[in-house]
């Protein structure tokens, strides 16, 4: 995506549908809308086909975020401010949670089995591994190190599917 400070964040948006259409993405697999507000904008991309890799997504629209911090501090300063969202739609979510539902709950129903088992159980042949969160509530979702903690093991779905979509390339 061309970049230029002086584009608008209507143009902005524009620039990002065009990245989208050039991978063969229509707006039947992602939406791409802007919210104008006073001192600001924001642009709200949703992921509508689960298939659709979110980080590719992700890394085409924040090429147009812009917020401006104070060179001392690096708080946020009020005004000009673009910001950029990037989710999943919740019918894509919900696909997304049906696809990991088994193996997270088989994951989860090992990891409980044994009240003292603090080990990691492995999430089906996905590679990645279940623990429980901190304190021994909730889940978490481990590779090589810890990546995110739920209350429940469903919650992980998301992440577990967007990390699986990076190691597929």
């Amino acid at each position: 995506m061309e970049e230029t400070a002086q584009m608008t964040t209507k143009e902005h948006a524009a620039a990002i549908r065009q990245a989208y259409k050039a991978k063969g993405w229509t707006a039947r697999d992602i939406s791409v809308r802007i919210h104008l507000y006073s001192m600001g904008s924001s642009i709200y991309v949703v992921i509508k086909n689960p298939d659709v890799p979110f980080k590719v997504v992700e890394d085409i629209a924040n090429g147009a975020e812009s917020i401006r911090r104070c060179e001392y501090s690096g708080e946020i300063l009020s005004g000009g401010n673009r910001y950029v969202h990037v989710n999943y739609s919740s019918e894509a979510r919900a696909t997304i949670h049906a696809n990991y539902a088994g193996v997270l709950t088989d994951a989860a129903r090992a990891l409980g089995a044994n009240p003292n088992d603090n080990s990691l159980h492995e999430i089906g042949d996905t590679g990645f591994l279940l623990g429980k969160g901190t304190n021994g509530y909730g889940f978490s979702l481990w590779k090589d190190s810890h990546i995110q903690a739920a209350n429940e093991a469903i919650h992980l779905a998301t992440t577990l599917h967007t990390r699986l979509q990076s190691v597929a390339k």
